[in-house]
């Protein structure tokens, strides 16, 4: 790649990383929408110009706070530096440009130990801001390295359809490794839009993360029984459910009416149909006593078990902001105790690292919850979760 064209792309990069810090101050949104928003309006770039200008943006991003937030550039090269593992790629190119030769086969650790060494002021230490208690299992220095491996693409295939979805897969020549250790867990390792798939299409196939697929060890339902999603988002969990057992009456409920038309699509589109929707705020005293066999609660929580997938989460992630989302899981968490009875299966999830959504939340009900785990598969490129059983 010419050097010109390399210095393009950091051109590019470095006023659209200002605009959407300046952005984000008001309204927040991920980068991701914000890159597709800005390239919608300039249509002069290309597939490749896009991919590219997006992966230097998303390096800035995922040096943390190990860098001061104004030296753009060189957050730039210390991201590209430490998540480089592709010498065709434009991180490998704007290396080579800025540092004449550089060595970016090492392995991870031993750039974590050089990268101090390259970018005057690094500080890894510093790469989360706050001093936090993780949940067992996972370590900072293991949630630092997150952010500079490949995240990973799971599917999870309906059993009966799993033949039509491998044969759909190798008809795309997608590359791909079935996970013995997850029911009908698939590692996609092509990069491929699956949503165009004939078997995505018909509800054969979700795309799933593998530590999401594995919270359904923990979810018993029971044919003709009556399941609650109480903070359903777009469905994934609900679906999840329901593939364990699809005879079950379920009602999906969330605070948003955007995000549950959303849900409608994703169960229209695998076929199931005995469901109810509900704008339910779950922070607010439930009247629905003694009237669910099984509960399920995905709560809303700082998502960090996902950041490397966004790191600009990170990027605006406060204590304080943690400490919200804490406090909004004990209301809904007290609320949801008091209308389960000694029968009522419950399971609470999250998808985050931290031992204050998580831990410390069920040991305030230590007599409720028999079984807790930490899912932790972000040294595979997959995410963080934890999951409470009663």
């Amino acid at each position: 790649m010419k050097d010109n064209v390399v210095a393009s792309y950091l051109l590019n990069a470095i006023p659209l990383i200002e605009q959407y810090i300046d952005v984000s101050h008001d309204q927040r949104i991920p980068v991701n929408h914000y890159l597709k928003n800005h390239f919608k309006k300039h249509p002069k770039f290309g597939k490749r110009d896009r991919n590219h200008i997006a992966e230097l943006v998303y390096s800035y991003f995922r040096i943390g706070h190990a860098l001061p937030k104004d030296r753009i550039k060189e957050r730039i090269l210390a991201g590209s530096y430490l998540s480089c593992n592709d010498e065709t790629g434009i991180k490998h190119f704007l290396l080579q440009k800025e540092f004449g030769s550089l060595d970016t086969n090492k392995s991870l650790e031993e750039k974590i130990k050089d990268a101090p060494k390259l970018f005057a002021g690094l500080d890894l230490s510093k790469f989360l801001p706050f001093d936090i208690e993780f949940s067992e299992g996972i370590t900072k220095e293991a949630f630092m390295q997150s952010f500079f491996k490949p995240a990973a693409v799971f599917i999870r295939v309906v059993e009966k359809f799993k033949g039509l979805v491998v044969e759909e897969l190798n008809q795309n020549e997608i590359i791909f490794e079935e996970i013995e250790s997850v029911k009908n867990c698939i590692h996609i390792k092509s990069n491929f839009n699956l949503n165009n798939l004939k078997t995505f299409t018909k509800g054969y196939l979700e795309i799933q993360d593998i530590s999401s697929q594995q919270c359904g060890n923990y979810l018993e339902p029971a044919a003709h029984e009556y399941w609650w999603d109480m903070c359903a988002a777009s469905g994934g969990k609900s679906l999840l459910l329901l593939s364990k057992d699809n005879r079950i009456k379920l009602l999906c409920s969330d605070v948003r009416r955007s995000i549950l038309e959303n849900l409608k699509d994703r169960f229209q589109r695998n076929g199931f149909s005995n469901y109810t929707t509900q704008i339910i705020d779950a922070t607010k005293p439930l009247d629905f006593k003694n009237k669910f066999d099984g509960i399920m609660c995905d709560a809303p929580c700082s998502g960090s078990g996902t950041w490397h997938r966004n790191p600009e989460e990170l990027f605006f992630a406060t204590e304080q902001s943690i400490k919200t989302y804490s406090e909004l899981q004990s209301e809904i968490l007290k609320n949801a105790v008091k209308i389960c009875n000694d029968k009522t299966k419950f399971v609470y999830i999250t998808c985050s690292v931290f031992k204050m959504e998580n831990e410390k939340q069920i040991e305030k009900y230590a007599e409720f919850f028999k079984v807790s785990a930490s899912l932790n598969n972000l040294d595979a490129g997959g995410d963080a979760m934890f999951v409470g059983q009663k």
